[in-house]
């Protein structure tokens, strides 16, 4: 937002569509929510909906690979395994 500000106000430019890429994140986010939260809808299916959101948030997590590049070689960052047989820890 600073930026946005410092643009408009220091500059005396604004953008033709700068504003929606800050719209658009809002708008998805309150969409969600509001799906998520509906009187609507039972409490299973209320559940069925948070759970599906939250897997393809993790989906998502995993498809990110970020490539740090070091000296002349990049390596990407894997996600770290659990050992076998143990069980992820809560908190």
């Amino acid at each position: 937002m600073v930026a946005w500000r410092m643009l408009r106000l220091k500059a005396g430019i604004q953008p033709s569509f700068g504003h929606l890429t800050l719209l658009r994140g809002a708008l998805e986010g309150t969409s969600i929510a509001r799906w998520l939260c509906d009187r609507a809808i039972g409490t299973q299916e209320g559940i069925r909906r948070a759970a599906g959101v939250q897997l393809a948030d993790f989906d998502q997590r995993l498809r990110f690979k970020p490539v740090w590049r070091t000296g002349s070689r990049s390596r990407r960052v894997r996600p770290r395994r659990q050992p076998s047989g143990s069980r992820p820890s809560s908190g």
